[in-house]
């Protein structure tokens, strides 16, 4: 027979071998291709994938007429394995599974390896014989799944079988699942002991299976517990907060709380009725078998799609994900970055402009082609957006700052109904900002370019700057050229990385792209003179800590996961003798007694959210708090109850001492610190001994006319009356920032935080902040029909060319008038000889 030759001597068996690892190298030399141009080569692709393995059914049709599928078996499991490279490529075209995780491409990768393996199991040793019949028992367990996943269509495979059978890829698992079957045994009827390696590879994929719905269930049960202690409880914050704090952080509950954002679930009471993702939440959509099943046997969690966001936000920072979208953003990636940084080290600031290119990878005559870019920029703490530009038409269109409410309006307007080309950016807490381009196309890369002020940060002797960093298209294969330049020769200079000079005070580097590096300088003295706009003067000087004495009554300890017990033992032996308490749904009141199981249920938390407005002598005590990196955002809390007491604590109560013994803090209480609610210090637990024991705190030095810019050791002051200098316009910049960060705070959460004098201030100094945004729009007339109009008793957008002190349109009357007289002056002796 046939089937008995030595398998390598059978032509048609080598040739499928030959036709398979071509069909598999087209197949990868797709997914490489349609990465880099969009969907419309998948479909050219698939034809090749299926051309071939129509081509090796017309070769076993002829070699074996209508016994192809009995006559020998390793073909035919050759040609069904090209119908499911063929069935993965169709794939790409019409969803039937969405993205596979990495670990179910290479089960997929080792089951066909298995099933070509078997074909030569009889010319294999004991230990090579066993692990095969492993993974086919292993397989046989995989294709039995996908089998059963694609039930609901088969009825539409069969009807579609005339299509020329491209339906009939429906029915590649179910096929290929028989066939396992008939090669387990028949190799068990010729050795009766591999049936124990087939079995144990049936079995181990069943266990971690049932190992991952035990865990999926635990993880539920602990979610549903904390959503029901906190109805008990009775609490102010919002149902999904507990369940952000109180469920374990890991991969596993991440994908719980993904499953209909990310992950293709079928409904646990109609199973044939699947529920696609339908929430924007912009990560690749997956197939995960695991999630399958454990959705199915071990159920979902009761939260709804909105909360399980707002979960992953707070445990994962997933909110560049979560951003609401009006167009997709799938096929975008960032070609191109360029960074310019203008340093100013003898004012402790710089300024950083990033001019990125988006290139839209679909093809150009691909339906609906315009996609919408969406970047989330990470600024280090005090910065300040000063500028937005847009390429129109190859040419650089420059930003107008209008309240955000406005911005945000027009910029929904425009993309949502007339598809022109706007870009906005909007304030974000934590340090962060979105930025919105629109449409990008295939036809040419977009470009635009945010610009942001930043402090520098004074450590010792010495000054940082860290790389602002972006989340949006990939970046992964983007160029990027890095400009530094120094107003003054910096000392000590460390630069990352391959850095030349070619100018002086001026350091190049071209590369691949980096989101993060940082540099570092010796501080030079500090440069007080000012800079001078509309009558006003802003003038930089030293922040020195000035201290009064502070005996605190009451000690709050924010405790969550960040904490290690020796540093709360640590700072309970520092002030055990007070009044200490920690939050716990209520304020409970700590002692030795209770002090380690304290720690021991605070260390389960993944965030604090520590309630301020519970402090009823807030001059009289202190909050000791260490941060952990996530943490929800105050406008998260929404109109909760919470954020209700919050707002009222807010606007009449004085600030409180907060003293921080982390490094970062919290979304949270970085927001908190920005709003000016903290008299803040940090340091070490040391450091806090020795205030204790010394009864002392840092004095607050800020009011109307002072803003304290403590990581960078300075103060900027605004006075009346104009003075004559060169200091950078990022003086005022800076000033206007804090300052209206300052006067939003007490009504944050509600409409009059955006008033007039604070437009206006923002206006002037050209600002993005919780009130303003800036926006590029096409034409002149869209403005006007918006309403957006530009003050020009103002800084306008900032720029690297850009220092001292900008004269006022009287100035530049009198400038002008000078001028005429000099030229005058200058020419009066010729006109009259002329006249002569």
């Amino acid at each position: 027979m046939e089937t008995e030759q030595p398998i390598l001597q059978n032509k048609t068996f080598v040739t499928g071998l030959i036709l398979l690892a071509v069909s598999f190298a087209v197949f990868m030399l797709g997914e490489l291709t349609i990465l880099n141009s969009g969907d419309d080569p998948a479909f050219g692709f698939f034809m090749i994938n299926y051309m071939i393995a129509i081509a090796y059914l017309v070769i076993l049709f002829v070699k074996y007429r209508w016994k192809l599928f009995t006559a020998n078996q390793p073909c035919a499991v050759l040609y069904m394995l090209l119908l499911l490279i063929s069935a993965y490529a169709l794939n790409r075209c019409m969803d039937v599974f969405d993205q596979s995780t990495w670990w179910l491409c290479i089960y997929l990768l080792l089951s066909a390896f298995a099933l070509i393996a078997s074909a030569f199991i009889n010319q294999l040793n004991k230990v090579l014989s066993a692990t095969v019949m492993f993974l086919l028992g292993a397989s046989l367990v995989l294709f039995i799944y996908l089998s059963i996943y694609l039930v609901p269509i088969y009825g539409f495979g069969l009807i579609g079988v005339l299509a020329i059978g491209v339906s009939l890829h429906a029915f590649v698992p179910l096929v290929l699942s028989v066939y396992n079957v008939r090669i387990i045994l028949k190799n068990v009827g010729v050795n009766k002991r591999s049936w124990y390696p087939a079995v144990a590879g049936v079995i181990l994929p069943l266990v971690l299976a049932g190992a991952y719905s035990v865990q999926w269930r635990h993880i539920n049960v602990q979610a549903n517990r904390s959503v029901n202690n906190h109805i008990i409880s009775e609490s102010t914050l919002p149902a999904w907060t507990s369940v952000a704090q109180h469920i374990p952080k890991g991969w596993i509950a991440e994908e719980i709380l993904k499953t209909n954002l990310v992950y293709h679930v079928p409904d646990a009471d109609r199973f044939f009725e699947w529920n696609m993702p339908n929430h924007s939440f912009d990560e690749q959509k997956k197939h995960d078998p695991l999630v399958v099943i454990a959705s199915l046997f071990a159920g979902r969690s009761d939260l709804d799609d909105d909360n399980k966001i707002k979960v992953l936000e707070s445990m994962y920072d997933s909110r560049q994900q979560a951003q609401e979208r009006l167009w997709a953003g799938d096929k975008l990636e960032t070609s191109n970055v360029i960074s310019h940084v203008k340093f100013f080290p003898e004012y402790r600031l710089a300024y950083t402009e990033k001019i990125v290119s988006i290139r839209n990878n679909m093809a150009p005559k691909s339906w609906r082609p315009q996609q919408e870019a969406i970047y989330t920029f990470h600024l280090p703490e005090g910065s300040v957006v000063t500028s937005l530009s847009l390429w129109i038409d190859n040419k650089e269109e420059k930003a107008k700052l209008t309240t955000k409410g406005l911005a945000d309006s027009a910029y929904k307007t425009i993309v949502g109904v007339e598809n022109h080309d706007p870009s906005v950016i909007h304030w974000q807490e934590g340090n962060t900002v979105s930025v919105r381009i629109f449409p990008c196309t295939p036809d040419e890369n977009r470009r635009f370019k945010i610009g942001i002020t930043s402090p520098l940060k004074k450590t010792g002797g010495n000054l940082s700057y860290e790389d602002i960093y972006f989340d949006g298209p990939d970046a992964s294969h983007a160029d990027e050229s890095v400009v530094l330049e120094f107003s003054q020769t910096p000392a000590g200079i460390d630069l990352p990385g391959s850095f030349t000079s070619d100018k002086i005070n001026t350091y190049k580097c071209e590369r691949g792209y980096e989101p993060y590096w940082e540099t570092t300088f010796k501080a030079p003295k500090l440069d007080t003179e000012a800079f001078s706009f509309d009558h006003h003067s802003y003038q930089m000087s030293e922040y020195d800590k000035h201290f009064e004495n502070f005996d605190p009554a009451k000690i709050y300890l924010d405790l969550n996961s960040s904490w290690t017990k020796d540093e709360l033992m640590q700072v309970w032996n520092a002030v055990k003798n007070r009044e200490v308490y920690i939050y716990q749904d209520e304020m409970v009141r700590v002692t030795n007694d209770n002090i380690n199981t304290a720690y021991e249920q605070s260390k389960a938390l993944n965030f604090s959210l520590f309630p301020i407005q519970a402090i009823h002598h807030p001059q009289q005590s202190l909050i000791i708090s260490k941060s952990t990196a996530a943490s929800p955002n105050l406008q998260d809390l929404g109109d909760s109850q919470f954020s209700k007491s919050l707002t009222t604590y807010m606007q009449t109560a004085p600030k409180i001492h907060l003293f921080n013994i982390g490094g970062d803090l919290s979304p949270y209480l970085k927001t908190l610190k920005e709003l000016r609610t903290f008299i803040y210090d940090e340091g070490s637990v040391d450091d806090l001994n020795q205030l204790l024991q010394k009864k002392r705190y840092a004095v607050q030095q800020e009011n109307d006319s002072t803003v304290v810019i403590g990581h960078a050791g300075v103060k900027i002051a605004s006075v009346a009356g104009a003075a004559v200098s060169k200091a950078p316009d990022h003086l005022m910049r800076l000033f206007a920032y804090n300052d209206i960060m300052r006067k939003v705070a007490a009504n944050y959460f509600t409409p009059k935080s955006i008033n007039e004098d604070i437009i206006n201030e923002a206006q002037q100094a050209y600002v993005v902040s919780p009130a303003s945004s800036l926006i590029v729009l096409e034409t002149q007339q869209d403005y006007q029909r918006f309403g957006i109009t530009d003050n020009e008793n103002s800084l306008k957008n900032a720029s690297t060319k850009s220092s001292g002190s900008v004269p006022e349109p009287r100035e530049w009357l009198l400038i002008l008038l000078t001028a005429c007289v000099v030229i005058y002056l200058l020419y009066k002796p010729r006109i009259k000889l002329n006249v002569k």
